[in-house]
């Protein structure tokens, strides 16, 4: 008789990570809600009898799982000539105007003009899109180009008249007319994938509730979310938009830090150099050292003077001068002429401006996606729909694991009540 039981049930094990295992964010931002305008605050329609009802609400066409109530009632108008105003026509003149017309409307016409009776006026002919849930959305975009009633539309800080007419049968009407600056306001969506992922950490911890009156048990009135930490060292070139700080700004000019060496020359008794693409309005990160003079580093440095004149300079200092076309010269002391000279200053710079502000960082939704694989091959898609990105490493370092991307994020509840779903891949 054997005695000995080593008869084992058979197991899995979780598979290592490797440079091929990605993990997937999916970024969505709000659009901007600054200028929106109800459908029944008009200032003239030709519409016999309009009417509107407040309960028939387009749903969110341009928005993925925003489920706030962006939209609002619709204007049944039988297709007539409606106008709406709006203002600071300057700043959307580039921009978008959409909104949404029942489902049996076929052609939209809408005229933008700098007054009410749109003599002058730039009119657009629109198509709509796909019908969904009896609504279709309508984009248009005013930097193409229009046909011109009159002079056509002259933008200006005043109030922008803006007519839609609808060709379409039956009851026809529209619904939460929104005004864009720009087409880049519709870059809401983005999707970051990480590679080389080196780890995925957390646990789901869950509190147990004190057993004074009861048995054990959890806590279920615990406000409960769930950390992971995931770690991986490359990613796609958008990978910036996982952070909730950063957001798009508007300018296109900047500068950037340069360090040059030129001869000082001669220019009405004093020694100069003359700099012609300086970011003039930006004061700061200015230096000069004389280049011939390695055994005597401290004395090299020159120093500004805060004066925007020319006046009497000593061998230890330099000052800064605007002529007013541009260009910027540094003078310096006679006694420098003939000498080399290290200059360090901001140059013009076309630049893409990032703006780190927490002024919308609760208008910013991240899901999470990530498998897993088991030893046997079974494959595991986890899917986080509302996680908050807590952490977002910035480190710069010499060796590749300072240089990894750290993100940290809470899982939360999302809509439906859930934390995440765990899906097994079966084919």
């Amino acid at each position: 008789m054997n005695c000995k039981n080593d008869a084992f049930m058979r197991k899995v094990g979780i598979e290592k990570l490797d440079n091929k295992v990605e993990v997937d964010f999916d970024v969505q931002r709000f659009l901007p809600d600054c200028r929106k305008i109800r459908a029944d605050k008009y200032v003239s329609t030709e519409a016999t009898a309009p009417k509107y009802n407040k309960y028939k609400i387009p749903a969110n066409q341009f928005e993925c799982m925003n489920m706030n109530c962006v939209n609002s009632g619709t204007l049944f108008n039988g297709g007539a000539k409606t106008v709406y105003r709006a203002e600071d026509g300057e700043d959307f003149a580039n921009g978008v105007i959409t909104f949404y017309v029942t489902e049996d409307v076929t052609s939209v016409e809408v005229a933008v003009s700098d007054t009410q009776a749109g003599t002058n006026a730039d009119k657009y002919t629109v198509t709509p899109g796909i019908a969904v849930g009896g609504y279709k959305a309508v984009v248009v975009d005013l930097t193409q180009t229009p046909t011109e009633m009159g002079s056509g539309w002259t933008p200006a800080e005043g109030y922008t008249y803006i007519a839609v007419t609808l060709t379409g049968d039956g009851e026809t009407g529209l619904s939460s007319i929104a005004i864009y600056d720009d087409m880049e306001d519709f870059q809401t969506s983005t999707h970051v994938k990480g590679q080389c992922v080196t780890s995925i950490d957390g646990s789901w911890d869950l509190d147990v509730a004190e057993n004074s009156c009861f048995p054990n048990n959890y806590d279920v009135n615990a406000n409960r979310s769930f950390e992971k930490t995931l770690t991986f060292t490359k990613a796609t070139p958008n990978f910036w938009r996982l952070n909730p700080l950063y957001k798009r700004g508007t300018s296109a000019q900047g500068f950037d830090i340069v360090t040059v060496e030129r001869t000082i020359k001669s220019a009405e008794g004093f020694g100069s150099v003359t700099i012609e693409d300086m970011k003039q309005d930006e004061c700061r990160w200015f230096s000069a050292m004389l280049a011939d003079s390695p055994c005597i580093v401290d004395q090299a440095q020159l120093e500004k003077l805060s004066i925007p004149m020319s006046i009497a300079i000593d061998e230890k200092h330099y000052v800064l001068t605007d002529a007013g076309n541009g260009v910027t010269t540094v003078l310096f002391n006679a006694e420098h002429i003939g000498a080399k000279v290290l200059i360090s200053y901001p140059r013009v710079a076309a630049v893409e401006e990032f703006i780190l502000s927490d002024d919308a960082i609760n208008e910013l939704r991240t899901s999470l996606s990530y498998v897993k694989k088991h030893s046997d091959g079974e494959k595991y898609r986890f899917v986080f729909n509302k996680v908050l990105v807590t952490s977002f490493s910035d480190a710069i370092g010499t060796d590749e694991d300072s240089n990894a991307f750290t993100i940290t994020v809470s899982i939360q509840k999302d809509e439906n009540g859930v934390f995440g779903h765990a899906y097994r891949i079966i084919d």
